[in-house]
Order: structure tokens, then sequence, then C-alpha cells
């Protein structure tokens, strides 16, 4: 999304979201199919499948739908 701020030694995963306006500080990690919502400062990593938002930031849940759109297995998921 626009507006979306990387800090240096930024590493995104695969299928991972960062919607507007988001700003990631240096050496962090935005774990695979995780969703970060608009306007969040990401000081620390994103685990993967997770939904974060806030400020500070913080993990809310599981990204439900990345987990159904990647079509993992249950067994994924539970884990």
């Amino acid at each position: 999304a626009g507006a979306v701020l990387l800090g240096g030694c930024v590493h995104v995963e695969d299928a991972a979201v960062l919607s507007g306006a988001v700003i990631v500080h240096p050496y962090a990690t935005v774990g695979a199919y995780s969703f970060v919502v608009g306007q969040t400062r990401l000081l620390h990593d994103v685990p993967p499948f997770t939904l974060v938002d806030g400020q500070p930031d913080r993990v809310r849940g599981l990204n439900q739908v990345g987990v159904q759109r990647a079509k993992l297995a249950p067994h994924v998921v539970a884990a």
C-alpha cells in the first residue's frame, strides 16, 4: 500500500500484507502471511500468520483471511 516506510535491513516474508502508512523500524522481520493494519508503527518482529495493530504494535490474533487464501492444511494452522 502507499506511504509504507521500511527502515534499513527489513525482511518482509512471503505473502505478508502491509496496509497504508505503516512504519517498520530497522532490522525487523514481518512474518509470512501476516497482516499489519494501517498506521501501525512496528518496533518488533511480526510472527507469521498474525494480525498486528496499534501504537504500540500488538498482535491482535490470527490472520484468518491470509490463512484461508493460503489454503493451508488444518494441522499447519493449529500449530
